[in-house]
Parts: structure tokens; C-alpha cells; sequence
């Protein structure tokens, strides 16, 4: 038994400790001070607990079932408690403190004692019970070694997955039965027949070769069905002319598709389709052959090696430069015979001259002029005699500010005119104020190749100011076409922009476009080709974008709009 130890092995029922619900434990052994009392759980020294009386302790967090709880005293064995003085009083209590320290220490060194391992009459080393720790890992193969050891490094990741599977009750149990003798001699029986099973498994070796061979064999003809099927396209009429091949892919050079249309085979030449026919160099083929002694029948290799064919009838036969006439002289049963009416003599010579049969290519003789089916993209200009063609789309009319005027309710100031600078441009400017709301109106007729859709604008400015403050404007517009009632034609939906002043008062701004502004609404009919366009401008000065604090002035307006055609007519 332990001198100053006390060792608690906790089971699921805390049995033997003091008071399992306040996880105390009593001391069996006396102490000078109750610092020299240490605990420790699982060999891991704590200081989380308290002294519950003189004789038992109490931790502070529980311990559970499997734990291991050590109470020991450690007297302090490099100080001494008592120091003896010369002339000094030696009570009984400070002859017992010291007598006592030397009895607790030996007390503490036979507990050490009882722990280290003594070897038995076996030749077995115990343990008494005790835990070693702090063993070192083993360097030679008679060395002792830890579980952490034999874990963590003797045993991988694998070894240690298959331990535990093979550790379960049903393989222990399946491995027993294993071990049985009839077992072991069935499992011989099973070994006789190894070169039987290896014949096996070399058949399926074969036929899984086979297998793989027969699948590349498949993937082979699947490409080359998929290569067919990009080359090839298949049948289409002209309105529906292939723009990509069958699996959705950019077309190839050299891809094929009959027009059905047209009647005609066509090739992708890498930029359009055309017709698959042979050029005017190779539509012509001269066949020389050199007659035998009564010979009527030509066919089969010329003079030249090269085989007889043509299209039935489509030929000029000549016999010693002489011209023959088809159906009287000469016929053709089949295109590979010419046969003549009246046998060759020995060295005759007989020239076929073949046509093979070729389309023009989807074209049109510019001399003949014609008509284009689908869309026409020009890289260049077109011109029309000595005019160039004008392009339709985006345009743009310039409105200056003396073409506007000031509305006449809450309408800005007049036109002004400013020269910044002597001899510089004068600026013709309607001028906003920066608090009131104020309005500019003005009048467009639009070509009538106008598209009749929506317009926006962008504006040209400058400001007697240097801050850097945004601006904010917004415009409307109406058409009155033939006969309109202007009381009765109301504005369509706004565009609007804002801007940042350029924060110089001689520098001009110039705004990004607009949104867009829409000219027909329910009150306010479609224009039509010669209408009279209306637009009203205003400064708002209401919006949070306008922040500038000066007048601004307009020097104009540019409009963009939209054509359909390349001219008025």
C-alpha cells in the first residue's frame, strides 16, 4: 500500500468516490501543506481543484467512467521547513515539522520505490499496477514500445482500416471457422484447382481484350460517321443554306450540301458556298486512240492510258481529222463505247473530244445584273456611276442655339452672343438659369428615309463658373403630320442626360447621348414621312444631378436618329 497515494480508477458508476455528484475524493495520508497535495487525471497534472476538508479534495470538472485519478503528496524536498538558530527555543512543534518532513520525503521515495519495475521469479518484470510514462520510442527491435508508437508508426492508415475490420466478432468468428480442419482441407482441395481457375482468368483476360478492341474498333467508326456527317450536310433549299454543320460546329473547307433548289451540289471553299463543278479548264477531254484493222469499237484505255467516259451523246468523235457525224457515222451505246458505222483501217486515228456535263456557281453576270436573296456584306464602299451609295443607319442633324428660341411660358433667356476673348469665336448661347426651371423649343422635318423611330440627343455647353458641380437636362417631342390639331398633340416619352462642368468658364462640355425619346404615343400619332418634329428642352434645375450654382449656356444640340434608305426618293 502507497505511503502518500492515493489512486482511484473511476468505473461507470463512480463507485468508491466520496461524493459522486460533488466529484470528491477523500486523502488516506497526512500532509504538512496542502501544497504539496497535487492531482492528476490519465497521468495529465491539474490544478482545477479544491480542498472540500483536510482530508478530501474536490474537482472541478467531473471525471468520467475509464478515468484514472492519482491524489499524491510531494513534500518539498529541496527546502527546509525548519531552520534551527543558536539560543533559539526548539518547541515540540517545530521538532515534529521537521522530524516530519524527513519521514513524509522518505515516505514519498519508498511510493517511487514501489513503482519502478522488479523483476519476479518468472523472470517477469511488474509493474505493481502502476503506469509507465515518458517512455522514449524504441530504437532496436528488443526495446519497449509505447502503443502511440506501435500506432502511429509501426501501423499505416491501411493496416490499422484492416485491424479493425478484422477485429470484428463476425470475422473473429469467420476466421475460427476457417481454422477448422475440414475447412483447411476443402481450402486445399480449392488449391488443386489453381491451374484450372488461371486458364480461367486467362479466357477472361482474352475476352476482355476482345472487348476493348470491338469498343475502339466502335469509337473508330463513330468518328469516322461523325467526320461523313460534318463533310457531308445533307440536302437543303437555298433559302435554308447551311451556316454551321450538323453537330452545330463552324463549317469546313471542303464540307458539301445539294441545293435542292437550284439542283446543284455546292462546297464550302472557306468563306461562301459554291457550286461543286469542275472549272471551264477541266470540263473538256481529249481521248486519242489508234485503230487496228477493221476496228469499230473503241472503249477501255487511249493511246494516252487515259480511260474513255462521257456523258451519252455529249461528244465530237473525228476520224483522221475528219468529223464524224453522231448517229450516222458514229453512235454512242453506252458513255465508254463510241462504235463506228464503218470499220477503222489499220493505224486510223480516232480522236473523242468529251464535254463533261458542269453548272455555273450561284453568281450573277454583273453585265446581266440580277437579284440577291439574302443579305449583302460589303467590306469598301459602293458607288452607282460616278455617286457613292449612301449607307443606311445612324445619322445625326446639328441644331445651333440660334435655331432654337425660348418658350414663351418659363421660357429661358434670348439669344446672346459672347466673345470671350478679343478676335476669338463668338458664342451664340441661350443661357438656363441655375433655380428655375426654364425651357428652349425648336423644329426638325427629318428626311423622309428617317426611321421613324426613336431620337436622342446630346448637348454643348460652357458655364461662367469654375466649380466642378453636374447639370441636368431633359427633352420632349411631338410631330404633327397633314392636317394635325396642335391644341390636341401632346408630348412623348423624355430623354435625359446629365453632365459635370469642366470646372473652367471658357472651356466648352460636351455630354454623352441622351436616352432615348419617343415621338408617337396614344395622344401622339406616328409620324409620318413629312412631318414636322417639335422639341422642348428644359434645365432641371429640380433634379438632385443639378448642382451647379451659374447660369448655363446652350451652344446647340446634336440629334440622332436612324435611316432606312439610302435616299428621299
Amino acid at each position: 500500500m502507497a505511503n502518500a497515494r492515493d489512486v482511484y480508477n473511476v468505473d461507470a458508476n463512480k463507485a468508491g468516490l466520496a461524493d459522486p455528484q460533488n466529484r470528491q475524493f477523500d486523502l488516506s495520508f497526512p500532509y504538512l501543506s496542502q501544497s504539496h497535495v497535487s492531482v492528476t487525471v490519465n497521468g495529465t497534472a491539474t490544478t482545477a481543484f479544491t480542498f472540500a476538508t483536510s482530508t478530501r479534495i474536490q474537482l472541478n470538472t467531473g471525471p468520467t467512467a475509464g478515468d484514472v485519478v492519482v491524489i499524491k503528496r510531494a513534500t518539498s524536498p529541496n527546502t527546509r521547513l525548519v531552520d534551527y538558530q543558536t539560543g533559539s527555543v526548539l518547541s515540540d512543534e517545530i521538532l515534529d515539522r521537521d522530524s516530519l518532513q524527513a519521514f513524509y520525503l522518505a515516505q514519498e521515495a519508498n511510493d517511487l520505490t514501489d513503482v519502478v519495475l522488479a523483476k519476479n521469479a518468472s523472470n517477469l518484470y511488474d509493474a505493481g499496477n502502476e503506469r509507465i510514462t515518458n517512455v522514449a520510442d524504441p530504437t532496436a527491435a528488443q526495446d519497449v514500445a509505447t502503443k502511440n508508437y506501435i500506432e502511429n508508426t509501426w501501423l499505416s492508415t491501411s493496416d490499422k482500416q484492416n485491424l479493425n475490420i478484422l477485429s470484428t466478432t463476425e470475422n473473429v468468428t469467420n476466421m475460427s471457422t476457417l481454422g477448422a480442419t475440414g475447412v483447411v482441407a476443402d481450402i486445399a482441395t480449392v488449391a488443386g484447382v489453381a491451374s484450372t481457375m488461371a486458364a480461367s482468368a486467362q479466357n477472361a483476360t482474352d475476352a476482355a481484350a476482345s472487348a476493348s478492341a470491338a469498343a475502339t474498333s466502335a469509337s473508330a467508326a463513330a468518328t469516322a460517321l461523325d467526320d461523313f456527317d460534318d463533310k457531308y450536310l445533307g440536302v437543303f433549299t437555298f433559302a435554308a443554306t447551311p451556316t454551321v454543320d450538323n453537330d452545330g460546329d463552324a463549317l469546313e473547307t471542303g464540307a458539301l450540301f445539294y441545293d435542292s433548289t437550284n439542283a446543284v451540289m455546292k462546297v464550302w471553299d472557306g468563306s461562301s458556298w459554291i457550286a461543286a463543278t469542275a472549272p471551264a479548264s477541266t470540263s473538256f477531254i481529249e481521248y486519242r486512240f489508234v485503230a487496228t484493222a477493221g476496228q469499230t469499237s473503241f472503249t477501255g484505255a487511249d493511246a494516252n492510258g487515259s480511260t474513255l467516259g462521257f456523258i451519252v451523246n455529249n461528244c465530237s468523235v473525228s476520224l483522221n481529222g475528219v468529223k464524224l457525224s453522231i448517229g450516222t457515222d458514229f453512235t454512242t451505246p453506252s458513255g465508254t463505247v463510241v462504235t463506228l458505222t464503218q470499220a477503222a483501217s489499220l493505224n486510223d486515228i480516232l480522236v473523242v473530244e468529251a464535254f463533261k456535263s458542269f453548272a455555273v456557281s450561284d453568281a450573277f453576270l454583273k453585265s446581266a445584273g440580277g437579284t440577291i436573296n439574302g443579305s449583302l456584306a460589303v467590306d469598301g464602299t459602293i458607288t452607282t456611276g460616278s455617286a457613292l451609295v449612301k449607307n443606311v443607319g445612324k445619322e445625326t442633324i446639328w441644331v445651333p442655339a440660334s435655331a432654337m428660341s425660348p418658350s414663351v411660358s418659363s421660357g429661358c433667356a434670348p439669344l446672346a452672343t459672347t466673345e470671350l476673348y478679343s478676335s476669338r469665336p463668338n458664342i451664340l448661347t441661350l443661357d438656363f438659369d441655375n433655380s428655375t426651371a426654364e425651357y428652349a423649343e425648336f423644329s426638325v422635318a427629318f428626311p423622309k428615309s428617317w426611321n421613324k423611330d426613336d431620337v436622342t440627343f446630346q448637348l454643348y455647353w460652357s458655364a461662367n463658373s469654375t466649380s466642378s458641380d453636374g447639370v441636368a437636362f431633359m427633352m420632349a417631342a411631338l410631330a404633327l403630320n397633314d392636317a394635325s390639331d396642335i391644341n390636341l398633340i401632346g408630348y412623348g416619352t423624355q430623354g435625359f442626360l446629365t453632365d459635370t462642368h469642366s470646372a473652367s468658364a471658357t472651356k466648352v462640355n460636351i455630354t454623352s447621348e441622351s436616352s432615348a425619346l419617343s415621338i408617337g404615343t396614344s395622344n401622339n400619332p406616328a409620324p409620318s414621312d413629312s412631318a414636322i418634329v417639335y422639341f422642348k428642352m428644359q434645365r432641371q434645375t429640380y433634379s438632385s444631378n443639378d448642382t451647379l450654382a451659374s447660369d448655363v449656356r446652350v451652344h446647340g444640340i446634336k440629334l440622332f436618329f436612324t435611316t432606312n434608305a439610302g435616299d428621299d426618293a
